[in-house]
């Protein structure tokens, strides 16, 4: 079912075979972008309230046989009035989630630009819902935790629009 502003809320997934419903699953979110699946997942990014133009950044993650949530993760809100943060797609590499955060709503390009952030979940993340994440949760060395890079570079498309026709 669309959120007010005609986004999804709801993952469904098809049977390959006859076209039907598998199932569907309530993201109790706003959904923002494409799903991506990987390992037996669908992920989806998003913003928390699908009521307003407010709420957190989140990703959702599913199972892809069953449609029961696995995890969620929420990235916090913002001190704007007008609107909160939205996830993008969820990228999947090396074990880890990849997803931009941006200020979902705001049709002033600056903002963008320097409210955007690059963030990294891996193994050592724990889900919002604290449950299982789904990893062995066995120490590699590495940094698992929540990467909050500053990405500054990226601004207006090269057509000259500024990027912001899909929005939570």
């Amino acid at each position: 079912m669309p959120d007010y502003n005609g986004n999804a809320t709801e993952i469904i997934a098809l049977d390959a075979t006859t076209g039907d419903v598998a199932w569907t699953h309530d993201a109790e979110a706003s959904l923002s972008r494409d799903a991506t699946v990987a390992d037996g997942t669908v992920y989806v990014g998003g913003r928390t309230d699908p009521e307003t133009d407010l709420g957190e950044a989140v990703v959702v993650a599913v199972d892809v046989v069953s449609g029961d949530r696995e995890w969620s993760y929420t990235f916090g809100s913002w001190n704007f009035d007008e609107y909160g943060p939205c996830a993008n797609t969820p990228v999947i590499a090396d074990g880890k989630v990849f997803t931009a955060t941006y200020p979902s709503g705001s049709t002033i390009d600056h903002q963008y630009v320097q409210n955007a952030d690059l963030f990294v979940l891996g193994s050592g993340d724990v889900p919002d819902d604290g449950g299982d994440d789904g990893s062995d949760d066995s120490d590699d060395g590495g940094d698992d935790g929540a990467d909050d890079g500053d990405d500054s570079n990226s601004g207006p498309d090269d057509d000259g629009s500024d990027g912001n026709e899909d929005d939570c």
